[in-house]
């Protein structure tokens, strides 16, 4: 019953995340993974590179192959199908929160009262819409998954001392590594069980010993992939990402720590405002003269101590505060910067702990069972009504990015994320096009105000202008830009465009030489570079670039169109037609190449060609006003 119970519950959540799309960093994950889009072919490079190398071949210092691997299979099995992967991920979550549930039912043992709680409160968090409705947080759900699976093993070997069940909680410990790094903190929580359940401590620590081989060994392996990968770069020097590391002394860490655990500790009593992101400025490095800082480490100093003395007493609401502090450990900005500041997936498995805390307490100092249940279950209910209410936000990167952006105001990426996701839905959805480009200058303003070497916000601030056709504004934009950023080169390009469409043919050239220049291959600018020259009569450059244009995309005719016009102004109408002719072993049916085919014969006397080439322009496009008015001085 209780497992009927938990299962629905999870349904009602998250069901209406069924249709939901690739999200936030699914692209880095999924859709824009090459080893994962190999399917089953790319698992052996998912084992032996980082975890970001698929998505952009950098060394991000990540290794976590196992949720990556999932994903593979899936591409084989049902191809880039958002809906299975959202279902799966749920499936997962439900496994996750039975074997939460069997596990807790055998730890507590005569407390057979606790799990169901503890578990209904786990499945029912509104916290974890992040780890369930994102697919790129996968990681999180395996890494407990398997750890579960491991402790319910290890649990049963400290009462039973079967060799087997020691073998297999290493087992599953080992694949929880894979998973992602953290999981290496849950190694600590073995002892913590064995303190509590082994009548003999010293002989159970043996065993909790043995636990450490298999994440001893995954860190051997993950030293070996990644050292063979180059230079690290985690994001950990990104003032973006983590604004400690322009204030990284002692006091600033320990400060800080302490405003992130009051935002995690804030978030789990009371989850609401949840966001996908916590970056520079949405939590300001803090030191010892702020007095939340100075609340913070109070409350968190007072609930270690308590979780020690609880847990020296055998108490289990001690363990519930240890697993807490244990799993948030390595993700707490405290022993070692991560790359991010916060985030509610790190909260993932530490709400763990909370939720024993709770239901531990709630049966320790409400000793009537009526009122202690009816508080409890207002408590889930709240819970549940968050979620339902939070799950929809993860639709898509624009319900996603304009839901949240208001509750952390003072996040650049936040305001910067909104601006991107407006200009992408203006190209959508056309009658408010003009409103949503109003709303992402907005917003894209605010996160240059908030962090002023934000590039990518500038960039994106001139896009607007342009999806708008305020060519003037994007040039103004682009100046003061490439003025502050020389070497931002995608600004160089947007510059040439501005340029370009403002008729300012000589700076268009300019720029777009400038981006050329740094090796960046992109037929665009070639084909916009000869335009500009053609436009300023250079046609030696135009016809040397649109050649090298036409050697990289030999499928398109373009270049070709513009080789022809180019060679008939010079007067060398035998190439241009030579040009026309490839223009038609690319595209025969493109009525004006066969206008203007039909134009090189009537210059060069050849009537019967012309009047044969108008006839095939006009059937294919009987409205080629021009290729009729050339037939008619032709006299048909």
């Amino acid at each position: 019953m209780q497992l009927c119970i938990l299962l629905a519950t999870i349904l009602v959540l998250y069901q209406g995340s069924f249709n939901h799309g690739f999200v936030l960093d699914d692209n880095l994950v999924i859709t824009s993974n090459k080893h994962v889009q190999d399917g089953f072919s790319g698992i052996g490079d998912l084992l032996k590179y980082n975890y970001a190398h698929g998505h952009a071949e950098f060394n991000d210092g990540l290794y976590r192959p196992l949720s990556l691997i999932t994903f593979a299979i899936e591409k084989d099995l049902f191809g880039l199908n958002k809906t299975a992967s959202h279902i799966l991920q749920v499936l997962i979550y439900a496994l996750l929160v039975l074997l939460l549930l069997l596990w807790l039912k055998d730890l507590f043992g005569e407390n057979s009262h606790w799990p169901f709680f503890i578990a209904l409160i786990f499945a029912a968090h509104p916290i974890h819409t992040e780890v369930v409705a994102n697919l790129k947080s996968r990681d999180e759900l395996l890494a407990l998954l398997f750890f579960l699976a491991s402790v319910i093993y290890f649990t049963k070997w400290i009462s039973e001392r079967q060799t087997t069940q020691l073998l297999i909680a290493t087992g599953f410990m080992f694949i929880a590594s894979f998973s992602k790094e953290s999981a290496v903190t849950f190694v600590t929580i073995f002892p913590l069980v064995a303190w509590f359940k082994a009548p003999k401590f010293k002989t159970a620590l043996t065993g909790s010993i043995i636990m450490m081989l298999p994440v001893i060994i995954f860190l051997i392996i993950r030293q070996w992939v990644l050292s063979e990968l180059g230079p690290v770069d985690s994001g950990v020097s990104s003032l973006l990402q983590n604004s400690l590391i322009e204030n990284d002394g002692f006091i600033e860490r320990m400060a800080t720590g302490a405003l992130i655990q009051g935002l995690y500790f804030t978030k789990l009593f009371l989850p609401i405002n949840l966001s996908h992101d916590y970056s520079y400025n949405a939590i300001e490095v803090s030191t010892l003269s702020n007095f939340t800082s100075i609340i913070c480490l109070i409350v968190v100093g007072t609930l270690l101590a308590l979780g020690v003395l609880a847990t020296i007493k055998k108490r289990w609401i001690g363990f519930g505060i240890l697993f807490y502090f244990i799993t948030i450990s390595a993700i707490s900005n405290v022993f070692i910067l991560i790359g991010a500041m916060a985030a509610e997936r790190f909260t993932f498995a530490p709400s763990l702990g909370f939720a024993i805390a709770i239901v531990v307490a709630s049966h320790q100092f409400i000793r009537q069972k009526l009122a202690r249940n009816a508080i409890l279950y207002s408590f889930i209910g709240l819970l549940v009504i968050l979620t339902i209410q939070r799950v929809p936000d993860w639709k898509s990167n624009f319900t996603l990015f304009t839901a949240d952006v208001n509750k952390v105001p003072n996040s650049a990426r936040a305001q910067y994320d909104a601006g991107s996701a407006y200009i992408d839905e203006a190209k959508v959805d056309q009658r408010m096009a003009s409103k949503y480009l109003n709303l992402a200058r907005s917003h894209l303003k605010e996160a240059i105000r908030i962090w002023p070497d934000y590039q990518d916000a500038y960039n994106n601030l001139g896009i607007s202008y342009m999806n708008d056709r305020e060519y003037d504004q994007s040039y103004l934009v682009y100046s003061d830009f490439i003025k502050r950023f020389p070497s931002y080169t995608k600004a160089r390009y947007n510059m040439a465009m501005s340029c370009y469409n403002l008729q300012r043919y000589d700076e268009a050239e300019l720029h777009l030489e400038e981006f050329l220049a740094t090796g960046i291959q992109n037929k665009d600018a070639l084909y916009i570079l000869a335009e500009s020259e053609g436009f300023q009569q250079k046609f030696n450059e135009a016809i040397e670039h649109l050649n090298q244009l036409a050697a990289i995309e030999p499928n398109k005719d373009r270049s070709h169109s513009k080789l022809a016009m180019a060679y008939a102004i010079t007067g060398n109408e035998q190439l241009a037609e030579t040009e026309l002719n490839k223009c038609l072993e690319i595209n025969p049916n493109n009525s004006e190449t066969h206008t203007n085919l039909a134009l090189i014969y009537m210059n060069t006397g050849r009537i019967v060609e012309a009047k044969k080439s108008l006839e095939t322009a006009i059937r294919l496009n009987s409205s080629n006003q021009r290729a009729l008015n050339l037939l008619a001085q032709l006299g048909s």
